[in-house]
């Protein structure tokens, strides 16, 4: 499923937030490898959508992950 990441990442960058963020539920739902790039992106968008608990939650988690797969490396 990482084309939901890739296309999430790109709804970001238009500044579509809604659908990012739709498009990466789905990527770290289907339990993607590259699930610290989703959670990041998702944070960045529920920032920009001024919902700071959430953004928070999901950079926390994207921080928590991205650790635990360079462990792995």
């Amino acid at each position: 499923m990482l084309v939901y990441v890739e296309r999430g990442r790109a709804q970001y960058y238009l500044s579509k937030y809604h659908e990012a963020i739709a498009d990466l539920d789905k990527a770290i739902a289907a339990g993607v490898p590259n699930a610290p790039v989703a959670y990041d992106a998702r944070g960045c968008a529920y920032f920009y959508l001024k919902d700071y608990r959430r953004a928070l939650t999901d950079l926390d988690e994207a921080d928590e992950t991205r650790s635990e797969f360079c462990q792995a490396v």
